[in-house]
């Protein structure tokens, strides 16, 4: 064990090597506490006895843009005012194996960081060193990377510089900006700083209701509404903006009245002279129906809302809205297994006009759902290429707040071709719902709670769904709960409790809707719940006979089509040799 940690942790060092013998003859073992201490002792040993037979343009180049953990070249000029920057890398990559290259960004070794640290602050002093870390917070700030250049800022004690990068983060969507990273420096606000400015209200009320804090949401929204009764001009036109946002994205008050006040924001909106901020109907994620709001209860009237207030949305919602009623159509289609060659030609219409003036966002809900209809269709390999077609463009159009749930419907797609190395790999940057729960992450959970499955995991899988279900009442969200509902069920039933009860609350609210995907694209995972369950459904006669034949009939030829969906991986192609191999 000792050796393996060692393998693990050293990376081949020897001088960490020589210092474990030096221990272990003391009677010490490799761990955490040794490790720190020897990490300490070597960026000594560098900052001591290495860096001080480096060239001194070099060293002192190195502990200038050791402020930062990665630099580009851009970044390191902006930090160093040093106009050499690419003779200087090349001159590093000379005198050591410490720096990596990888799409252009630079990475320093963290030792090495530490030890450039130390040195830096002996040479430079405090102040000088802060002034490096002011220039690098510029640079992020100019390239909108707000969560880094805020906490520079912070070590730098620019605190006007914050407050307006908070406001510049709270004028984004939740899509777009980084309010849950971000929560601890709103929260550390002054009350009355806040109160000065209605996109900072706006945020805060925003903030509060992604929290599930309803009470100091509604506490945000009233202050709002105070100050923009009282205001005048251009700041009350901007207030009464940010409340119709309000009106219409609060997480926590639903959906069920958006479309009346949509139909009253074109007086606010065109009469008056003011336009609704950036917003977002699907927070990032691969859906319009179930992305920023669930819009479950739209889709009974779905051809007759798109025809009739469909034009109205587009143009309230401006860029955003572009695509977005041709995607929510097909994927209101999609859900209800209706003709796959509309759901198609809905869904790439939806794609083409978002990629004419529109946004990402809407194209990947549209880009998403076909994904869905080549796996159910049985054609895996073209849904992975559409999707890393996607990616591609998204990368190209730097939309990267859009990857995190783009790995994970790769991920989903690994587990219906039960590649259980993709899944792995992706767990490793999974969030974690045992140190914090983020509703943002809502997706990249639902992923999660099938790969715990699929490991068979089932209490984490249980405590997970919990926590979402909590989450879909608290804020209204009838897919999430379906979705939730049926999970729990195949985790229940695999490990022997009682599941029967819950399938049934499902599939009777899943039916009202006319669903069929929701619980047909589980195949292989829901299907022994149907073959246990098939003639009482059928004989109870609660649910329409032939939506319920054809559930039944769809979901045994998904589970034909991928049968190791959502199961433990018996056996990998390293346990068998050549011949085996052959055999097989």
């Amino acid at each position: 064990e000792d050796i393996q940690y060692l393998q693990n942790t050293a990376e081949g060092n020897a001088y960490v090597l020589h210092h474990v013998a030096l221990r272990m003859k003391e009677g010490q073992s490799p761990g955490p506490e040794l490790r720190t201490e020897i990490r300490e002792a070597f960026a000594s040993y560098l900052e001591n006895v290495v860096l001080v037979r480096w060239d001194s343009d070099l060293l002192e180049f190195l502990m200038q843009v050791s402020v930062v953990d990665e630099f580009t070249l851009e970044l390191a000029e902006m930090i160093s005012g040093n106009l050499h920057v690419t003779a200087l890398l090349e001159q590093a990559g000379e005198a050591g194996n410490f720096i990596t290259q990888e799409d252009g960004t630079y990475r320093l070794r963290p030792v090495l960081i530490d030890a450039l640290r130390n040195r830096a602050l002996k040479l430079y002093g405090r102040e000088r060193v802060k002034d490096f870390k002011y220039n690098a917070a510029l640079y992020y700030e100019m390239h909108d990377e707000v969560v880094p250049a805020l906490r520079l800022f912070e070590e730098c004690g620019k605190t006007e510089r914050i407050k307006n990068l908070l406001i510049r983060n709270a004028r984004m969507n939740p899509g777009n900006g980084h309010y849950y990273e971000l929560r601890r420096y709103y929260f550390n606000m002054d009350e009355r700083e806040i109160e000065d400015s209605p996109v900072l209200m706006a945020g805060m009320s925003m903030l509060h209701s992604m929290l599930m804090d309803d009470e100091k949401s509604e506490y945000w929204y009233e202050k709002l509404k105070a100050f923009a009764t009282n205001a005048k001009g251009g700041v009350r036109r901007e207030a009464l903006s940010r409340l119709a946002y309000l009106d219409i994205g609060l997480p926590h008050r639903g959906s069920r009245d958006v479309l009346e006040i949509i139909k009253n924001i074109p007086a606010l909106l065109f009469d008056k002279g003011n336009r609704l901020p950036e917003f977002s109907v699907t927070s990032n994620l691969p859906s319009t129906m179930n992305g920023g709001k669930d819009f479950c209860h739209w889709s009974p009237d779905d051809t007759k809302l798109a025809k009739t207030v469909g034009p109205l949305v587009e143009r309230v919602l401006g860029s955003y809205g572009k695509g977005l009623v041709k995607a929510a159509l097909g994927e209101s289609y999609y859900e209800k297994g209706e003709d796959n060659y509309e759901v198609m030609s809905l869904l790439t219409r939806a794609q083409v006009e978002a990629g004419q003036g529109g946004t990402m966002e809407i194209a990947f809900a549209a880009v998403g759902v076909r994904v869905r209809l080549a796996l159910l269709q049985g054609d895996s390999p073209a849904a992975r290429e559409l999707l890393a077609s996607f990616e591609q463009s998204v990368r190209e159009n730097r939309a990267v707040q859009l990857l995190p749930n783009i790995q994970a419907l790769r991920c989903r797609l690994a587990l219906y071709e039960g590649d259980m190395d993709m899944v792995e790999r992706w767990m490793k940057t999974a969030p974690d719902e045992d140190r914090e729960f983020c509703s943002l992450e809502r997706y990249r959970y639902l992923t999660k709670v099938r790969c715990y499955l699929a490991n068979r995991a089932y209490t984490k899988a249980q405590a997970l769904l919990e926590k979402l279900r909590y989450y879909a009442e608290q804020t209204d969200r009838p897919y999430i709960r379906m979705e939730t509902g049926l999970l729990s069920a195949i985790t229940k039933e695999r490990v022997g409790g009682p599941w029967q009860e819950e399938l049934a609350i499902v599939l009777k609210e899943v039916e009202r809707y006319r669903f069929l995907r929701l619980i047909t694209e589980e195949g292989a995972a829901v299907w022994p719940l149907f073959q246990r369950e098939k003639k009482a459904l059928q004989e109870a006669g609660t649910l329409n006979k032939d939506w319920l034949r054809r559930l039944l009939a769809e979901a045994e030829e998904v589970a034909r089509r991928y049968p190791l969906y959502l199961k433990k991986r018996a056996a990998v192609a390293a346990d068998f040799k050549g011949v085996a191999l052959t055999i097989l």
